[in-house]
């Protein structure tokens, strides 16, 4: 299973562009800029597929037995009340494991993406946060499971941005292989039912494919920009999952959800204008 690595953009070399002086940029600039903007592109739109497959899954968990699609869509759903804890921690969790590992290795964002960086973590949070008051208290268990489901992507995350250009798709087959098994261990635990109806079948599936889509996208963008800033423009995506419920379910957007999404709309002009 191999597929091509966006290691290389050799057309860039007839790139007729300069900079805002009128000095020329070099062959290797313009490959560095052509880079930049694939990834840019390439991790919103994969933050898109991923915030649709949320809404997706969200919204199939209230019409068919939570089990199904879990299996059928690699979704998982905690309570209500419990999510409005894991939600959030989780989604920041994905971004800071990413920043902190590509800084480590040696990545060194300009001062104007970082201001977008530093932007983007709390507007993960407060875009994820599903009706959170104050009077919300944050149990022990709901905040263990937002720090390990956040540090689980964010080794997702690392993962498939170091994984060698060599290696073409095998890294994105182990891991939805790896899903999967944990997935069906987990069902085959729960010893739930597995009722689908032959008609919704296919949605969940839907979900699957654009969730295995967004982790694709993910895997050029990650191998096209730096994984700093990559990782958190695709983990904006619980952004993408409040503006679907907007649009579609008339649900009103919370104050603290308005604040997130003008910081995400600002993190991704920062991030962009690098």
């Amino acid at each position: 299973m191999r597929g091509p690595i966006p290691a290389k953009l050799d057309h860039a070399n007839s790139f007729p562009i300069r900079s805002a002086d009128e000095t020329p940029y070099t062959n290797h600039q313009v490959r560095h800029l052509a880079r930049h903007i694939m990834g840019i592109v390439l991790g919103l739109a994969a933050a898109l597929l991923y915030g649709g497959a949320d809404f997706g899954g969200g919204l199939l968990s209230r019409r068919m037995a939570f089990m199904p699609v879990t299996v059928t869509g690699s979704a998982a759903a905690t309570s209500r009340g419990q999510m409005s804890v894991v939600g959030p921690i989780s989604a920041v969790g994905s971004a800071v494991v990413p920043v902190v590992v590509g800084v480590a290795v040696g990545e060194r964002p300009s001062p104007l993406a970082m201001i977008g960086v530093v932007m983007a973590l709390p507007a993960i949070a407060l875009a994820a946060a599903n009706g959170i008051s104050g009077s919300v208290t944050l149990k022990t268990a709901g905040v263990t499971d937002g720090l390990v489901a956040g540090a689980g992507f964010g080794v997702l995350f690392v993962a498939l941005a170091q994984a060698g250009g060599q290696a073409g798709l095998w890294p994105i087959a182990a891991e939805q292989t790896s899903a999967l098994l944990l997935v069906l261990a987990v069902a085959a635990r729960s010893r739930k039912p597995l009722h689908v109806n032959g008609r919704t079948a296919g949605l969940p599936i839907l979900v699957g494919v654009g969730g295995m889509s967004a982790t694709l996208l993910y895997f050029y963008a990650a191998h096209s920009g730096m994984l700093t800033t990559v990782a958190v423009l695709t983990s904006l995506y619980p952004g993408v999952t409040v503006v679907l419920a907007r649009a579609i379910l008339h649900e009103r957007f919370s104050s603290t959800q308005r604040l997130g999404l003008a910081l995400c709309a600002g993190a991704v002009a920062a991030i962009a204008l690098t």
